[in-house]
């Protein structure tokens, strides 16, 4: 969410993305083919030892299309039941905030396709009131294993003027979403608005502001982050979008999935999941140590197959 206008650009799914091929349309001898698969076979035991790739953090808000790995899968979650932690500094933008977290939740459920978020609210510091919002550097984007929401001030460069950002941690092999978080920034002023105050389309009105005390709608935020939370980009073409990339003062529609918020969620989780616990069939293995699963060489094999047939079909 690259949000630096001062409207907040916080805000893009797409509702039709595709993946990139999986093998590059050049024109190799079949027999290429059948030998890189057969090497496959043949060397599994050079990659016994290797360790999978670490996730790195990615601060998804902003990108307009879903994203890929190198080789054509989607970024997303592969675990079917997911905990959201909402941390008690969110409660000081408002008493209620934790509950408007929960309803933001509920506004996705409706998806079956999606995973199952339970929210927990943490407990309250002692000294988060004295302290205030605590500022969030680069340097503090490091996966800790839970999924948190939390209201800090954001100090990232690039990122200063958005409304809120949502770092997602994935498998670089895979695409599989391990941990991901939401930060609302501090620096802007958020309140829980009243849904009557909402008079058009997302930034159709720059000038509005007066009738919220020129405040954005914490629910809408978050309802339009937990979008990159599941793994959606931006929409930049309906501004009565929930995932569109702009929104405005006082709106708080994005409570609200539109029938493309829907349908873009719905055909992410449609393709096979992720594996995140190294059993099942499929090509995505994720490997624990040891030998490497005997499904990721006919995996290599079979596609290879799959592709001569495919020249065989084109030709």
């Amino acid at each position: 969410m690259q949000s630096t206008h001062p409207v907040g650009l916080s805000l893009r799914p797409v509702a039709h993305t595709r993946a990139p091929d999986a093998f590059p349309r050049r024109r190799k001898g079949r027999a290429w083919l059948v030998a890189g698969a057969t090497l496959v076979l043949v060397s599994l035991g050079t990659f016994s030892h290797r360790e999978p790739p670490s996730p790195a953090p990615r601060i998804v808000s902003g990108a307009a299309e879903i994203r890929f790995t190198e080789r054509g899968d989607p970024e997303r979650w592969g675990a079917r039941d997911l905990v959201l932690w909402v941390d008690p500094t969110f409660r000081s933008v408002d008493g209620e905030a934790p509950q408007a977290v929960a309803q933001a939740v509920d506004a996705w459920q409706h998806i079956e396709q999606l995973p199952r978020v339970q929210v927990k609210t943490e407990p309250p510091r002692t000294d988060e009131r004295a302290a205030g919002p605590a500022a969030l550097e680069l340097a503090d984007l490091i996966p800790d294993g839970k999924n948190t929401v939390s209201y800090r001030r954001l100090n990232i460069p690039g990122h200063r003027r958005d409304l809120a950002i949502t770092v997602a941690y994935a498998n670089p092999s895979t695409g599989e979403v391990v941990e991901a978080d939401i930060f609302v920034n501090a620096r802007r002023d958020f309140g829980l608005l009243s849904q009557e105050l909402d008079a058009g389309a997302s930034c159709a009105d720059r000038t509005r502001g007066a009738s919220c005390g020129s405040r954005f709608d914490l629910e809408s935020v978050v309802t339009h982050e937990l979008g990159h939370f599941f793994g959606l980009g931006e929409d930049t073409e309906d501004p009565w979008s929930t995932m569109y990339e702009c929104t405005s003062l006082c709106e708080t529609h994005k409570r609200v999935l539109s029938e493309p918020d829907s349908l873009s969620a719905t055909e992410l989780y449609l393709t096979e999941a992720p594996r995140h616990d190294g059993t099942g069939g499929g090509c995505s293995v994720k490997r624990r140590g040891g030998a490497p699963s005997e499904s990721l060489a006919w995996c290599a094999l079979g596609l290879a197959l799959i592709a001569l047939r495919s020249r065989r079909v084109k030709a």
